[in-house]
């Protein structure tokens, strides 16, 4: 199976990470980040929530098991001129003595860890309050999974899929262990695009995991078939109705005190 860094450094994560722009800043803000505090990004990609949450004032880490990403990163940080430190990491085993952070926050991040209890053990473990964010299950990006799952190898071995992350009682079941109380939002990161067909060929083009897995797809004969259920899938939910792409994908933002 290819590994994580693997996976994220193919396609083109910062073109993607635009379309979540708003659920990072969304996450910064919801998680009381200040001046002299320290915070942890867990899976911080190229700096969504990082970049926001040192514009409060607070030292902020941003770590990611892909530091392929860091490079737009830290161009994205130097342009907002702050100050991020960028560290290469696993959310199943931060570098992180207990209680080191005030905040620990993960936006769409922690949720592809393959134990999601260890995931949640180690966010909480690390910092006080947590807030993270995973694709509702039922909604465009979390059925994303399934529509895409007839074509995909199949997870290790124990390994749990990430759509978990967005059912709420499952959520619950994984913070349980740590004593935490949890609070489950719904929002939403609106995209819009100029058609249904535009978008479906942007997103197979630079989503990490189909960009990883096209040449084995295309030499089996399947890419079309691919294409067709993403498709399938993102027209469920488009809310236009003169040509356009239009929709508002469903997240959890789920905050453990």
């Amino acid at each position: 199976m290819p590994t994580a860094r693997e996976v994220w450094s193919a396609g083109d994560w910062p073109s993607l990470s635009k379309l979540v722009v708003s659920a990072g800043e969304a996450t910064a803000a919801h998680s009381g980040a200040g001046p002299g505090m320290e915070v942890l990004d867990v899976g911080a990609g190229d700096g969504n929530v990082a970049i926001p949450l040192a514009k409060t004032g607070a030292r902020v880490i941003a770590l990611d098991p892909t530091p392929e990403l860091f490079e737009s990163g830290r161009a994205r940080a130097a342009e907002a001129r702050v100050d991020i430190e960028w560290v290469e990491g696993d959310a199943m085993d931060l570098p992180y003595e207990d209680g080191r952070f005030d905040v620990v926050t993960s936006n769409f991040g922690a949720m592809f860890a393959p134990d999601h209890a260890r995931a949640a053990a180690e966010l909480t473990r690390v910092g006080g309050r947590v807030v993270m964010t995973t694709w509702a299950a039922d909604h465009m990006n979390g059925q994303l999974f399934s529509a895409l799952a007839p074509f995909m190898p199949p997870p290790p071995e124990g390994a749990q899929p990430p759509p978990l992350w967005g059912v709420e009682e499952h959520v619950r079941e994984c913070f349980a262990p740590t004593g935490r109380t949890v609070t489950i939002e719904r929002d939403s990161a609106p995209v819009a695009f100029e058609s249904l067909d535009a978008y479906t060929d942007f997103v197979t083009t630079v989503l990490g995991p189909l960009a990883l897995a096209r040449p084995a797809l295309e030499e089996a004969g399947l890419w079309d078939d691919v294409r067709a259920a993403v498709r399938a899938n993102f027209e469920r939910f488009n809310e236009a109705d003169d040509g356009s792409f239009s929709a508002a994908p469903k997240y959890l933002r789920i905050t453990a005190d």
